[in-house]
C-alpha cells in the first residue's frame, strides 16, 4: 500500500519539486495546498498518511496550521522549510506542537536546491507514515502553555532496544532521527542548558 501524502507549500515550485520526489519514491501525492487554511482543509477532507508542512505561508502559516490539525484531525508532519534549521526555534517549536520530524529547505524559502535532501525528505515521510500520532487537547483558559501538547511517538523505534531486523540478520538499523529523540525523552523536550 503506498504512503498517501498532501504537500503544504505556499511555492508553486516547492509543491511540484516535493510531489515529484514522493511519487517518483513510489508514493502517492493525494493532494496540493498553498496555505495553512488550505492545508487544514484538505488535511480534514483527504486524511493523508502523512503531511509535508511548510512554515511560512500566507493566511495561516504552518506552525498555527500544525496546532490546528493536532486538535482538529492529527496526523503526521513533516515540516519542510528554511526556517527549520536543526536547533532552530521553529523546529523545536514545530516538534513540540506535534511534528515527527524537521526537513531543512537548503538555500531558502524557493530552494532550488531542494534536490540536496530528496534522498532525506523520502526517508523521513516514510518514517512519519508509521508514527502513532495523539490528538492535542485543547488548553483550557489559564493552563500552562504545555498542556495538550500533542505526542509523537515512532513506535518501537522510540525506544532504546535493540532495532536490527527481525529475521535475525545483524544488519543495522538506521539512527534515530531528531524526532525519534526527542519523542523518546519522558515528558517532553528537556531544557536548553544554561
Amino acid at each position: 500500500m503506498s504512503v498517501r501524502v498532501l504537500v503544504v507549500d505556499d511555492s508553486a515550485l516547492m509543491r511540484q519539486m516535493i510531489s515529484r520526489f514522493l511519487v517518483e519514491a513510489g508514493m502517492e501525492v493525494c493532494g496540493t495546498a498553498r496555505d495553512g487554511v488550505e492545508g487544514l482543509e484538505k488535511a480534514i477532507a483527504l486524511r493523508p498518511d502523512v503531511i509535508t508542512l511548510d512554515v511560512e505561508m500566507p493566511r495561516m502559516d504552518g506552525l498555527t496550521m500544525l496546532a490546528r490539525l493536532m486538535e482538529e484531525a492529527p496526523a503526521p508532519v513533516v515540516m519542510v522549510s528554511s526556517v527549520t534549521q536543526r536547533q532552530a526555534p521553529a523546529a523545536i517549536e514545530a516538534l513540540m506542537l506535534g511534528a515527527v520530524d524537521v526537513v531543512a529547505k537548503p538555500g531558502g524559502s524557493i530552494s532550488i536546491n531542494l534536490g540536496d535532501v530528496r534522498e532525506e525528505l523520502v526517508a523521513k515521510v516514510r518514517a512519519a507514515a508509521r508514527a502513532q500520532v495523539v490528538a492535542r487537547r485543547r488548553r483550557p483558559h489559564g493552563a500552562p502553555e504545555d498542556a495538550g501538547r500533542p505526542r509523537s511517538s515512532i513506535g518501537p523505534r522510540a525506544s532504546a532496544a535493540p532495532r536490527g531486523p527481525a529475521t535475525g540478520s545483524a544488519a543495522a538499523a538506521p539512527p534515530l532521527s531528531q524526532a525519534e529523540r526527542l519523542a523518546a525523552v519522558p515528558g517532553g523536550v528537556p531544557p536548553e542548558p544554561e
